[in-house]
């Protein structure tokens, strides 16, 4: 249970006019209880020098309205609520008119949270050092062109070593299991699990199979294509992995706190999956 008294609460907003409508009456809100709080702050505007000086952060918007979020952070994070205006709402476990209730449990301390590791992926290019910012669900080493496939080697210390080609391929965290991964193949992990996944997608040899890898264990990749390799980071471009380049992922020290509604996660996963459609 997080019992620090809450000094100050930061609002982040996704780009929707509805979103940002409920965000800018929220703030209002804020202001008539007392609430000391930085004012509305667009997503794409968000930096961790604003952000930092917040105990709360209540984001209206979707599960990436959170990623997006949370990657400003590489130091402890403050609580993160997620009020969800997007589409699955996996993450965002608040519905809007379950705001206000989830206001009151954080200014009186009686609200419960939980954790959720990350990982990082580091690349050298030219004798200098790049890191990503944190990842909660996944790296995605992904061809350029969408018909095309890559050839990579991978080595998971103690585990296996392996080079092929393949349509591209997943490391994800405990929580990224049920997001790319799941769709590629994947295993469910319980998101509770201290371990990362590595998923190849439609590899050329069928007997390579995802791998649930102990988290403290890094993973190196080396592009050994013809042609450089998009490392997208939860959903965003991040650089590209030249040919030769090797990029090493591994797990991150500092994890996102969460306010939390429910405890059973995997079965709010499947219940949110088997509802959700793609219908207007």
């Amino acid at each position: 249970m997080f019992t620090k008294t809450v000094v100050r609460v930061g609002v982040v907003s996704k780009s929707s006019e509805e979103a940002q409508r409920a965000a800018l009456l929220f703030v209002e809100k804020l202001s008539r209880r007392g609430v000391d709080n930085l004012k509305l702050i667009p997503l794409a505007n968000s930096d961790a020098t604003e952000l930092s000086s917040c105990d709360t952060i209540f984001t209206f918007g979707g599960d990436g309205t959170i990623l997006k979020t949370a990657r400003v952070f590489v130091s402890s994070t403050p609580l993160i609520v997620g009020v969800n205006y997007g589409h699955l709402g996996f993450l965002a476990e608040v519905e809007p008119p379950q705001v206000d209730e989830a206001l009151n449990k954080v200014l009186d301390g009686s609200y419960s949270f939980y954790t959720i590791n990350r990982m990082v992926i580091s690349v050298v290019k030219e004798g200098k050092r790049f890191t990503s910012p944190p990842i909660m669900n996944e790296v995605y080493f992904a061809p350029h062109l969408q018909a095309r496939m890559v050839t990579l080697k991978i080595d998971v210390p103690d585990v296996f070593v392996y080079k092929g080609r393949m349509d591209g391929l997943l490391l994800s965290t405990a929580l990224g299991s049920t997001a790319y991964s799941l769709s590629a193949g994947g295993p469910i992990v319980d998101p509770d699990s201290d371990v990362n996944i590595v998923t190849p997608m439609s590899p050329i040899n069928i007997a390579l199979r995802p791998v649930v890898i102990d988290r403290r264990k890094s993973v190196n990749i080396v592009n050994v294509d013809t042609e450089p390799i998009a490392l997208i980071v939860d959903g965003v471009k991040w650089l590209d992995l030249g040919v030769g380049e090797y990029a090493e992922v591994s797990g991150f020290e500092y994890p996102v706190k969460l306010y939390r509604t429910r405890t059973d996660l995997l079965k709010k996963l499947f219940d949110k999956r088997l509802s959700w459609n793609h219908s207007p």
